[in-house]
């Protein structure tokens, strides 16, 4: 056997042995069958698909639109949630392959086994590989598409721009703002060689296999929706959330907005809606948050420019910015990820190198500037985040592997290349991603909220207050727990604790009206009406709630003001004895 398959076979088996331990690490914490956030809604789609119901009844919101498929194909070889996790262990494997096959053929083989250690060690890739949620997918099919347009490159053949349009394609499927790479590789596909007669042939080949991928997912939401929406319907509300006066450069749901980040489709849709006065389609809802954001950056184009060198930076900065499960809380929980130190500051240090390098031969390597620019740019223009911005760190692997060899080869003095100025500039550049900004959130509140709403579900009450009790010893205005700690003294029978709780919420999280309903409820089944009715009259936009109304008006029944019952009733259209 070849000495260099030899070691690539050892990365491999290596990695196969990494990913086994950190699965086994991850059985152990409570998410790994009771998921939250966007992985729940990805499970409960795929038990849909999975019973029968393959088509949606609405256009997706949530980014991946194929993922939920993906996940119920798994539950047919074993409905369980190890199975998604194996098979995007697998894909993992498979990606390790495809970046040795893309740095081999574009650098070398030695530099080529670099990158592919790399990757195979590489802790956030395992941390993502181990969630329910498609950057996985997105990664292996981002890497796929870019050894088909290498190969192209190399050969001309136009089955392998045809395979690459496919698997760009199906990358927009599940990460929708990947499909800006389709212009740039046309553009690529149709300059990259002035003598070549018929360039247009390959360009429309491409374009086609891009479309063909993309258009079921296009003619399923005009069929339901009867709405032109190409990918998903959420991309607008993105976009405003990243780009309004105010906005940090990562998921920040604006103040006042009407947004939250629970039901974010609904309030999405509700408030562009009520700022309209008219109903919207989804694509209508999109336009409206994207000329928010517009409206914003054209207004306040000193901010935006700000706003756009902020997000740059979090985009290179070695801190892991979570958008749905903390890394550093499974790092904190897992040796796999707790002993592995290699983090982004490493991938830029040896990439920019890389890159430096590859300049004076620029022109064979236009393919990965164009998805290194693609890839940071996107994430840039909305909002970063850890997993959004994980496909660039492909391509900083495959530069890092030719950063490292090149360094090596000048250490061991067997060639004369000047390196100083790529060093000069790596070295910036890692010292900027060392920056700790304000925004960074080192804790793990929002894991033990949801360790506490996962073991409420579960009625282990008492393992949800402990969550519960240890986010508000740090952070007692944290919206919302106070209001799930009284749910869960209130099913423990400990009603006077409950209300104590819902009354810090009121006082922490006054926008919020459900603990002010509840509070009112527990007065009226103790016949004190006077203090249920004091608890609605306080709730802010009242007169917008009309859940809020009709029980306000119940009450003012039972304190014999009927006046002022029939005037809520007759303002929310209800008739009084169908109450």
């Amino acid at each position: 056997m070849n000495k260099r398959i030899a070691v690539l076979i050892s990365i491999l088996l290596l990695s196969v042995i990494i990913k086994g331990f950190y699965l086994a690490e991850i059985k152990r914490i409570q998410f790994y069958d009771n998921p939250v956030g966007d992985a729940k809604n990805y499970v409960n789609r795929a038990e849909e698909i999975f019973h029968g119901k393959i088509f949606p009844e609405e256009a997706p919101f949530l980014s991946n639109a194929i993922y939920p498929y993906f996940l119920a194909g798994t539950f047919v070889i074993s409905n369980n949630l190890t199975t998604p996790r194996i098979i995007q262990f697998i894909l993992g494997i498979a990606t390790i392959i495809l970046i040795y096959l893309i740095t081999n053929m574009l650098f070398g083989n030695i530099q080529a086994l670099a990158s592919a250690f790399i990757a195979g060690v590489y802790p956030v890739f395992l941390f993502f590989e181990g969630d329910l949620l498609a950057v996985t997918l997105t990664i292996f099919t981002l890497s796929l598409s870019c050894l088909m347009l290498v190969y192209y490159q190399n050969s001309s053949k136009l089955k392998y721009l045809v395979f690459a349009g496919l698997s760009i394609g199906l990358s927009a499927l599940g990460k929708p703002d990947t499909v800006l790479l389709a212009p740039a590789i046309a553009l690529w596909v149709l300059f990259r060689d002035k003598n070549y007669r018929d360039k247009i042939k390959p360009v429309l080949y491409f374009a086609v296999s891009v479309i063909i991928m993309i258009l079921p997912l296009t003619i399923s939401n005009w069929i339901t929706e009867k709405d032109f929406i190409p990918l998903t319907s959420n991309g607008g509300v993105n976009f405003y959330i990243g780009n309004h006066k105010g906005a940090t450069g990562i998921f920040r749901i604006p103040q006042n907005s009407g947004l939250a980040v629970d039901g974010l489709h609904r309030l999405s849709q509700k408030v562009a809606q009520y700022n309209s006065g008219r109903e919207l389609k989804p694509s209508e809802t999109s336009r409206y948050w994207f000329s928010k954001a517009i409206d914003f950056a054209r207004n306040n184009p000193a901010e935006f420019i700000s706003l756009l060198i902020k997000k740059t930076l979090l985009m290179i900065n070695k801190f892991e910015v979570p958008n749905h499960h903390s890394y550093y809380f499974y790092k904190s929980q897992c040796n796999v990820l707790k002993y592995n130190q290699l983090n982004l500051s490493f991938l830029l240090f040896f990439g920019c190198i890389g890159i430096g390098l590859s300049l004076k031969s620029r022109r064979k390597y236009y393919l990965l500037y164009i998805f290194i620019a693609v890839t940071f740019i996107t994430p840039v223009l909305f909002f970063v985040s850890d997993r959004y911005r994980l496909p660039v760190t492909i391509f900083y692997i495959i530069f890092s592997g030719q950063g490292i060899y090149q360094l090596c080869m000048v250490v061991a003095k067997r060639q004369r290349i000047n390196i100083f100025p790529s060093v000069i500039v790596a070295l910036i550049i890692v010292g900027v991603s060392l920056i700790n900004f304000p925004v960074f959130d080192r804790s793990f509140k929002h894991d033990f909220k949801n360790l506490g709403n996962v073991n409420f579900k579960l009625k282990q009450y008492d393992k949800a207050v402990c969550y519960y009790r240890m986010v508000l010893a740090e952070y007692p205005y944290e919206p919302f727990v106070h209001a799930n700690l009284a749910k869960t003294y209130y099913m423990k029978g400990n009603i006077d604790s409950a209300i104590q709780e819902f009354i810090a919420e009121t006082k922490y999280n006054p926008s919020f009206s459900e603990p002010y309903i509840i509070l009112a409820s527990i007065c009226e089944k103790r016949n004190d009406f006077p203090s249920a009715a004091k608890y609605l009259e306080q709730i802010p936009g009242l007169q917008n709630n009309s859940k809020a109304l009709l029980k306000l008006a119940s009450i003012y029944s039972k304190m014999g003001f009927a006046d002022k019952a029939n005037s809520i009733y007759s303002r929310i259209g209800v008739v009084p004895d169908a109450k």
